[in-house]
């Protein structure tokens, strides 16, 4: 389709099959181009709704290599425009990444603003499925803010309706999601329990980092419950498949939970291993931080996000 738009000068449909090409691939680093080669045509033609969906999944691809100013920059810019013309979808897509984003950097208060303001559309709408997603970023930023029941509540009203509608990966973020709330509220049971009915749906052949990611988080609840041997078995599971050359990138949070979880129930068994994996995680928060040139926002990303915290908490303390 590409070539035949460039061949026939179809402007409008070059830049679509661009778009298309970026949405049909499931790594989006690997679909930056081609966005960022369909947004001046989409401008070029006038085309503001296909520019306003360019900018919105442009930003989530750049948020995934780091980039979060020029992340930041592109969800304001497709929310400012959407809202111009009307476009509602574009708008519930923009105030979701938005959300999304703050959370990411740890500004609970802004993300769940966002989040509630994309909630509000998706109910008006019934789309259930938009409504789950962002209950689901909802319960992470009121985990963040402490409000651990309130995170449990929402995460239970997420899982029910991706059960009622059959979405077989919103079930697994779902578990995931109430298993966190579970452990802020430090009731291992019902964590460990979350965490295994995850676990038990993700298909590990296709996706094994969000396996890991997982496991990770049954073995820190495990170590909630005091059962450190079985704890540390998932733990050996994951840096077998980590010294393997495998991919512990597990989720949109990154490596860090993983190499915390895996510190923890480590560092109880007093396992030498403990600081290497500290370590590593330094050095990836590190990496992290440096490319956000906003200093509030980095802060915030330092200070606020409960994991980088206790990361942060647990370098100074060797």
């Amino acid at each position: 389709a590409l070539g035949l738009a460039r061949a026939a000068g179809l402007r409008r449909e070059e830049a679509r099959a661009l778009s298309s090409l970026a949405y049909n691939n499931d790594n989006p680093v690997a679909g930056k181009d081609y966005l960022e080669a369909a947004l001046p045509i989409y401008r070029k033609v006038e085309d503001r709704a296909g520019e306003s969906t360019c900018l919105e999944k442009l930003g989530y691809a750049l948020l995934w290599v780091g980039d979060y100013d020029g992340a930041l920059n592109c969800y304001q810019q497709s929310l400012q425009l959407s809202r111009q013309i009307g476009f509602r979808s574009g708008e519930v897509a923009a105030l979701f990444r938005l959300g999304h984003f703050y959370n990411q950097v740890g500004d609970y208060f802004q993300g769940k603003d966002y989040l509630e303001q994309a909630l509000s559309m998706a109910r008006s709408d019934h789309d259930y499925r938009r409504v789950a997603y962002h209950l689901f970023n909802i319960s992470g930023s009121e985990r963040g803010l402490g409000q651990a029941e309130a995170a449990k509540k929402h995460a239970r009203e997420a899982l029910a309706i991706c059960q009622k509608v059959g979405d077989h990966n919103g079930e697994i973020n779902a578990w995931n999601i109430l298993g966190s709330a579970c452990a802020a509220l430090e009731q291992w049971d019902e964590a460990a329990t979350a965490f295994r009915r995850a676990l038990d749906l993700v298909q590990r052949p296709v996706d094994p980092s969000g396996a890991i990611f997982c496991q990770a988080k049954l073995a820190g609840a495990l170590l909630g419950q005091g059962k450190v041997a079985q704890a540390v078995e998932h733990v050996e599971e994951i840096l077998a498949y980590q010294e393997s050359g495998g991919n512990l990138q597990g989720s949109d949070e990154g490596p860090i939970p993983v190499y915390m979880e895996c510190y923890h129930v480590l560092r109880v068994t007093s396992d030498p291993r403990a600081k290497e994996i500290l370590h590593m995680a330094c050095a990836l928060l590190q990496e992290q931080v440096s490319r956000i040139k906003d200093e509030s926002i980095r802060q915030s990303c330092l200070e606020n996000k409960p994991e980088n915290r206790d990361l942060v908490e647990a370098c100074e303390c060797w």
